[in-house]
């Protein structure tokens, strides 16, 4: 897969998820030794990375044809378990990154961008084609700044109830499938043709 791996402690374990084609491996960080493999094929690619949503459980995001699962992870001894708690085909992301807010998934369903429920795994809204985009959370002001594939920064308000967007602009020319940054009141964008800064 392109995922990375990533280091997450269950039950004061710390582990290392690796997400694959093939599903979710959880490692010995000190040895590289399988304490659990969840198995959940994917035919394609998976390049995103497992999201935390708590103490013991994960959100796995895919692509087109296999969705979206909740998986609890428990520990009982020294053996670890994995319970799938939902799985839903409408947040299918390519290699779009999800965020995380307040009880609720935001990304994108195909060029779509959707809301999930993460205690039920239902979609709460579907609005605003981006294609290929990228988002990230403005927590402290309850935002999401979506990067949409053809330049444009779209600010959107983390709602659960309605797809609301407050305001958009072009900021580059050309395919831009690159994740935006936020430093203090700058925003800085790139594709293959060009970067720029925005203040905020």
């Amino acid at each position: 897969s392109y995922s990375s791996p990533q280091l997450w402690t269950v039950g004061e374990e710390p582990l290392i998820l690796m997400l694959t084609n093939e599903g979710l491996d959880l490692l010995d960080p000190e040895t590289g030794a399988a304490r659990l493999n969840y198995a959940w094929p994917h035919r394609g690619y998976r390049a995103l990375q497992p999201l935390v949503i708590d103490a013991d459980s994960l959100l796995v995001t895919t692509g087109a044809g296999t969705g979206s699962r909740r998986i609890r992870i428990s520990k009982t001894g020294e053996t670890f378990s994995a319970e799938a708690l939902w799985t839903s085909k409408k947040l299918r992301p390519d290699f779009n990154d999800c965020v995380i807010f307040e009880g609720h998934a935001y990304g994108f369903d195909g060029a779509h961008f959707t809301c999930i429920n993460l205690e039920t795994g239902e979609q709460q809204w579907r609005g605003g084609r981006y294609g290929k985009g990228q988002v990230l959370l403005l927590e402290d002001s309850d935002l999401l700044l979506v990067a949409g594939e053809k330049g444009e920064i779209v600010l959107l308000k983390a709602d659960p109830t309605a797809h609301r967007e407050l305001t958009r602009f072009q900021a580059l020319d050309g395919k831009t499938w690159n994740h935006p940054v936020v430093v203090g009141d700058h925003l800085y964008v790139r594709n293959a043709q060009e970067e720029a800064c925005f203040r905020l």
